[in-house]
């Protein structure tokens, strides 16, 4: 209703399988929804920037990149939002080594078509990888709300030494854990958690609903 433009990216709650009672078994294979249809579907709204990832990926979906312009004449973006699906909801959580190695081709791709120009790149991913927890214990230069613990993917295929090697990443952000909302840098990468909104989810101490 506001008119904001918006991606997205799937979590470990989005295609789990249904159960009438409220519970669910997050490892069992098969949901009433499966996670191409909620892509779709979001893609359908005209504010959406949302999109499918290649089908070489699958079962991950929400692999993509989104470039954001300074203006419409401009032909190399400002910022350029990677996307990546950190599994769940039926599948293992983590971010497979394909989509690592897509994202490091991609990036080299990108980097040769803007002429050299390393473009500032966000990575959006659902659920933090195994350095937010060391960011979070060594270093100093952290700020914001930690209410939650950290809860990282279950397997660590090696995406934050992917990100780091890459120059032109800037930042990586997660949800995952309702309660967090802060950001630390490590070893020159911001890695921030997104605040939890709106209703429903987890109830965290000073939060209003």
């Amino acid at each position: 209703s506001h008119g904001v433009p918006h991606t997205a990216i799937l979590g470990n709650h989005d295609a789990e399988p249904y159960s009438a009672s409220g519970g669910s078994n997050q490892s069992a294979p098969g949901a009433h929804t499966n996670r191409t249809q909620l892509i779709e579907h979001d893609m359908k709204d005209d504010l959406s920037y949302s999109q499918l990832g290649p089908e070489n990926l699958r079962p991950a979906v929400s692999v993509y990149v989104v470039d954001v312009f300074a203006n419409q004449s401009a032909t190399i973006p400002s910022i350029q939002l990677v996307h990546l699906d950190s599994g769940g909801g039926g599948l293992i959580e983590e971010v497979y080594p394909a989509q690592i190695e897509w994202l490091n081709k991609t990036l080299k791709e990108r980097r040769e078509r803007f002429g050299g120009i390393a473009v500032q790149t966000l990575v959006f991913v659902h659920i933090p990888v195994e350095e937010f927890q060391e960011a979070s214990s060594s270093s100093n230069k952290c700020f914001g709300d930690h209410d939650d613990g950290i809860t990282p993917t279950i397997k660590n295929n090696g995406l934050f030494q992917a990100l780091r090697s890459q120059e032109e990443v800037r930042a990586v952000f997660v949800g995952h854990d309702h309660c967090n909302d802060f950001c630390c840098s490590y070893e020159d990468i911001e890695l921030c958690f997104g605040r939890h909104s709106g209703w429903g989810g987890y109830q965290c101490d000073g939060y209003v609903q």
